[in-house]
């Protein structure tokens, strides 16, 4: 992954409302350019506690976009996103995400930060090629699932929630179907399916129960309804 240069030296500073707004030239390695012979474009608005970053192609399309604190010294904090050249979005990633609470509650639901995001650092999330989101979750900092993270199908329903422990599944897991009930959940253990997996149909009544040691069913067990 490329990393960001937050404080790059300035070649053209203009003030908008009462804002200062830096431009940069950059070349194909992303290196300071000149005006005359550049292939990607950087803006950056300060105000009083954040400042917010722009990459852009030669043409004017966004490719990157990047919210930090004035207040930090690090290469990677704040909230970044990647475009792809139609100008959708396609990852997100929120470093040191405690520092950034009101950005972190618009990324993750407040059931899932109030069971395990505590003590989170990292929030990755990325999309479809036509743009509608497709996960978002917590991870490690170099954006390794860690924790919960969430599937979501084009439509935006869930299709699962899943828990990680260095992108491995560990924990609780949920499954959903295309019209959006819980159709499976259960937990794993070291990648593998472990312990009853529990059915449900569409009404919500659990149909069946499947139970599973080191990844294989080992018995199943049928609910029916009176």
């Amino acid at each position: 992954m490329r990393r960001l240069i937050l404080f790059p030296l300035i070649v053209i500073s203009i003030f908008t409302n009462a804002q200062l707004v830096d431009t940069v030239y950059l070349d194909k390695h992303w290196n300071e350019s000149t005006e005359e012979d550049f292939k990607y474009y950087r803006t950056i608005k300060t105000e009083k506690q954040f400042s917010y970053l722009t990459d852009y192609y030669k043409n004017g399309t966004i490719q990157m976009s990047c919210l930090y604190l004035n207040s930090c010294t690090d290469s990677l904090c704040g909230l970044y996103v990647w475009y792809n050249r139609k100008g959708m979005k396609r990852k997100l990633i929120l470093y040191d995400a405690q520092n950034y609470p009101s950005q972190m509650r618009k990324l993750i639901p407040d059931s899932l930060l109030d069971n395990g995001g505590n003590d989170i650092e990292t929030i990755y999330s990325e999309f479809y090629k036509t743009g509608e989101l497709e996960s978002v979750g917590f991870a490690l900092n170099e954006c390794t699932p860690h924790g919960y993270n969430i599937y979501l199908r084009k439509d935006g329903k869930y299709y699962s929630i899943l828990t990680k422990v260095g992108g491995i599944l560990q924990g609780s897991a949920k499954y959903y179907c295309k019209h959006g009930y819980l159709s499976k959940s259960g937990n794993y253990s070291k990648g593998k399916k472990e312990g009853d997996f529990f059915n449900y149909d569409h009404e919500g009544f659990m149909f069946l129960v499947e139970q599973y040691y080191n990844g294989a069913v080992i018995r199943k067990t049928y609910n029916y309804k009176e």
